[in-house]
């Protein structure tokens, strides 16, 4: 097995693996989409993806790590380490000693589910502190139906998320407004 910097033929096989990982508690991961689709429009979505994404390669993915970052800051998101079940121990070392010498970041993170009990062992043997989840709001009432995607709020109620975002996310780098 070797890893490496992603490649665009590698892409599908990025997705594939972590769609089926993500419809798992015990081995979802944060900041990612649940299906193929909004899976690849994520990664793609962030900018020059593949300078900050490593693969495991053996024949196939089966396994891939990306940091997201904010150069600005300095700050990097950890996507993953996603890693087929069978090789998961040292793969997500070498993907997380890989990934992090071709990103340059002083703070990190990573939001695996509280349940994914290899990526909390993975967090923990890299230095990372847990800390109080983010809550996650939600609305399955009348009306909403099967709709996905953002919904543009009346000024009136787009204040009044601002404001709860704002109490419950202080002194975050995102502001309600933003």
């Amino acid at each position: 097995m070797n890893f490496r910097q992603a490649i665009e033929e590698d892409l599908a096989e990025m997705v594939l693996l972590a769609a089926g990982e993500q419809a798992r508690g015990d081995r979802h991961i944060g900041y990612l989409g649940l299906d193929a689709a909004s899976i690849e429009k994520d990664v793609t979505g962030v900018e020059n993806w593949l300078a900050k994404t490593a693969v495991a390669f053996d024949g196939r993915v089966v396994g891939w790590l990306l940091c997201e970052t904010d150069d600005e800051m300095g700050r990097g998101w950890w996507w993953g380490p996603f890693v087929v079940a069978s090789d998961w121990g040292g793969t997500a070392e070498s993907l997380y000693e890989t990934a992090a010498a071709m990103v340059d970041i002083s703070e990190e993170e990573q939001a695996p589910d509280a349940r994914n009990e290899l990526a909390a062992a993975f967090a923990v043997r890299h230095g990372f502190v847990a800390e109080d989840a983010s809550a996650v709001l939600s609305y399955h009432g009348p009306g909403w139906g099967n709709r996905s995607g953002t919904v543009a709020l009346d000024a009136e109620f787009a204040d009044r998320v601002a404001s709860l975002h704002d109490a419950l996310f202080p002194n975050t780098h995102t502001t309600g407004k933003s």
